[in-house]
């Protein structure tokens, strides 16, 4: 319900305040998939959950590519390159990376 979907923004919110990106992306992928069925696959509300969380995918996998973590920045690559479908900017910023 939306009482849980707004918690779940604010557990990501406060994760990403706090510099802990990993786990607030999968709390924003927890949203995402709530908003899915709260929304419909094809709502606005999936659509521009699906641009954010793209964004935070492609953050998180330059950061790990840094690391040389290979398998996880790819893994996150290929997640925003699913999530940026409708999105032709943040489709070519992870074509990019």
């Amino acid at each position: 319900n939306l009482i849980a979907l707004k918690r779940i923004d604010e557990k990501s919110t406060k994760l990403q305040q706090q510099g802990n990106y990993l786990e607030a992306l999968q709390c924003m992928e927890q949203g995402l998939v709530l908003r899915q069925h709260l929304f419909g696959v094809d709502s606005e509300q999936v659509w521009s959950a699906c641009k954010v969380v793209g964004e935070m995918c492609n953050l998180l996998a330059m950061t790990y590519l840094q690391q040389e973590d290979f398998q996880l920045a790819l893994e996150l690559l290929k997640k925003a390159e699913i999530l940026t479908e409708k999105d032709a900017a943040g489709r070519a910023v992870t074509c990019n990376n």
